[in-house]
């Protein structure tokens, strides 16, 4: 059955792209030509896949809280998901340069550059994203936001890191961006600034939030994240969760199991079923067998 989950998941990734690009070139519409050149270009990249996959994770928040998934609120995580690869790209590719000049939902006025159009780009996406939120959204999860941006900003310093900062930076950069997605979707949902993260599986002690239930969501899709990318990131030398052997496919059994429990003290049990029967080890990983000798033959790792 997860199996099957899995491949229906993957043809609505692709069959969405068509509905995100729509969206997207109606949000750089009003902008310059050569910003809309970059976003051609980077429409082709895997990142365009990454916004997809957002699409679905923002589907099975819906589906967690027994709702359907609206066309506004699709578009919100699209734009959301989105302006977030292009700040996470930012950041890591512009080294030389200020985080915050790529700090996502940041309300300052950014001022169009010739130093780097995709900076512009995100920009017009950003300040997009902020007119789609309520007026008091920076206000009442600002809190959250700063957490987000430092996480990801932290992420650029990761192979440098040692092992128990990498499982943080990981668990960070898992957590807050599902915890910030969802609270974009449900923006009428409050956040408590004491929110202490606390991502143990081993430890196993549940979640006495559902704050800290989809914190602990996005920090288990990054494990799942990790061992897909095994071969890459060790063809790149990257620092992962899987290369500091803090997890495998033999270990994130335990990491499911830990995020359905958490999800079934605040969801009904059908609807926690709906998303979580998508996450199965066995499923995933046959998955990822097949990307990496797709990509083989391709030559493309």
């Amino acid at each position: 059955m997860s199996l099957i989950k899995l491949v229906k998941a993957s043809r609505i990734v692709q069959s969405s792209k068509a509905e995100i690009n729509a969206v997207l070139e109606e949000a750089v519409s009003g902008a310059e030509p050569e910003v809309k050149r970059v976003y051609h270009n980077w429409r082709q990249t895997s990142r365009f896949s990454t916004v997809a996959w957002c699409g679905l994770v923002a589907k099975q928040f819906y589906e967690l809280e027994g709702k359907d998934l609206d066309t506004f609120s699709r578009a919100k995580a699209y734009i959301a998901s989105a302006t977030a690869c292009l700040a996470d790209d930012l950041i890591d590719n512009y080294r030389q340069q200020n985080p915050r000049e790529a700090y996502f939902l940041d309300n300052r006025a950014h001022k169009p550059t010739r130093e780097g159009v995709e900076k512009n780009l995100f920009y017009q996406l950003n300040a997009i994203l902020q007119n789609l939120l309520p007026a008091d959204f920076q206000t009442r999860f600002g809190g959250l936001i700063q957490r987000y941006n430092i996480a990801q900003a932290e992420s650029r310093d990761l192979d440098q890191a040692s092992p128990e900062k990498v499982v943080r930076i990981k668990d960070a950069t898992g957590g807050y961006p599902f915890l910030l997605l969802y609270k974009i979707l449900f923006s009428e949902t409050a956040f408590d600034e004491g929110f202490n993260p606390d991502y143990n599986p081993k430890r196993g002690k549940l979640p006495i939030t559902k704050s800290g239930a989809i914190f602990n969501f996005g920090a288990m899709v990054s494990r799942l994240d990790d061992l897909s990318d095994i071969r890459l990131d060790k063809l790149a030398g990257k620092k992962s969760l899987v290369s500091e052997g803090f997890t495998s496919w033999g270990k994130i059994s335990r990491d499911i199991e830990f995020v359905r429990a958490g999800f079934n003290r605040f969801y009904p049990s059908t609807n926690v079923e709906n998303v979580m029967g998508f996450y199965s080890p066995r499923a995933l990983q046959f998955a990822t067998a097949v990307n990496n000798a797709i990509s083989r033959v391709r030559g493309e790792i």
